[in-house]
């Protein structure tokens, strides 16, 4: 028995430790406890100030800082600066151009992505035809520049008599291709027939004159008919471009004082007469105008033949290699101080000074 009571205290004295461990755990535990419900039980008991003022003040009420809201409520956000305009803008009556800063340009060329424009003292980008400087400039509806001619360099107009014809539209694209324009002195009754390629001669730039009717020698008609062959083909071809032709040229260039008042605009001669209707030969057409060609020079051909036509393919860009400048007679005119009813002319040659 006493063996047995050895053994058991023997045990008890090992489990001691766990038991003292054990004890002082719980013990912490309770003394964690107890201190978080104290310490909620204070908060608790702690209740907030309730006390209101009970007198209103009678001061004026503190205003609010300038530039905020009436209503605290509502955002106010700052107004956005407008953008400045830069570059080229369409405006309501034309193309404008501004600086970075906004500033308008004015009397000046700019040329923006290899179109070239024309500000005037408006600052609008110059619409149809224009004098600027010493050139005679052509501006399409967007303000670019279509042509120009330079009025201190040479220049000559090729003129084409009789037609239109199947070979008018070989001249017009040898024209294009060279930047170069001409005057077709065109039949009346012919019109109607080539009015596609009188529309296309218009539109590029050429000019288109006044050759009577039925080709009849003014010379041995009266006034009734000069008249009629004049008014007849005026009103044809305004009926295919819009607008009446401003110069005329008498067959075979036969006329008089009565004639060229009876007719009420410029008659237009020539000086250089390639007499193409007559060789039908194009390199004596060729000859007849590189050999003798002047500046301010009227050149006669026909476009009613294809050795002209053929001859223009050579003459129109040989001119150009020259640094003649190929217009139309009222563009010569013009450049060259310009034209009056009732009187005619074979050619403008450069004012000496």
């Amino acid at each position: 028995m006493p063996q047995k009571i050895r053994r058991f205290c023997m045990k008890k004295r090992k489990c001691l430790p766990y038991l003292f461990s054990g004890i002082l755990l719980f013990t912490l535990i309770l003394t964690t406890c107890s201190g978080h419900f104290s310490i909620g039980a204070s908060v608790l008991d702690t209740e907030p100030s309730t006390s209101v003022p009970t007198e209103i003040s009678s001061e004026a009420p503190t205003e609010v800082p300038s530039g905020l809201p009436d209503n605290p409520q509502e955002t106010v956000f700052p107004q956005k600066p407008k953008p400045i305009p830069q570059g080229l803008i369409r405006g309501k009556n034309g193309h404008l151009y501004f600086y970075q800063n906004g500033k308008k340009l004015k009397n000046r060329w700019k040329t923006i992505k290899k179109k070239t424009y024309y500000f005037g003292k408006d600052a609008k980008a110059c619409t149809g035809k224009k004098n600027i400087s010493h050139y005679l400039c052509y501006f399409n509806k967007k303000g670019v520049l279509t042509r120009k001619i330079d009025k201190n360099k040479k220049m000559v107009a090729l003129t084409y008599d009789d037609g239109p014809s199947v070979y008018t539209p070989t001249i017009l694209k040898t024209l294009k291709k060279n930047d170069s324009v001409a005057t077709f002195f065109v039949v009346g009754s012919r019109v109607s027939t080539y009015s596609k390629t009188v529309q296309k001669a218009y539109d590029n730039g050429c000019q288109i004159g006044n050759h009577t009717y039925d080709h009849k020698i003014l010379t041995r008609v009266g006034k009734k008919e000069v008249q009629k062959q004049v008014s007849k083909t005026n009103r044809a071809v305004k009926k295919v471009i819009g607008i009446n032709p401003v110069v005329m040229r008498p067959p075979g260039g036969a006329t008089s004082s009565n004639i060229k008042s009876w007719v009420g605009m410029p008659s237009i001669i020539w000086s250089i007469d390639t007499l193409d209707w007559k060789t039908r030969d194009s390199a004596s057409t060729q000859k007849a105008v590189l050999n003798h060609v002047k500046d301010g020079d009227i050149v006669l051909m026909h476009d009613l033949y294809k050795a002209t036509a053929t001859a223009s393919q050579t003459i129109i860009p040989e001119l150009t290699r020259r640094g003649y400048q190929l217009v139309t007679v009222s563009e010569l005119a013009e450049c060259r101080g310009g034209m009056k009813q009732n009187k005619s002319y074979s050619k403008f040659p450069k004012k000496q000074k």
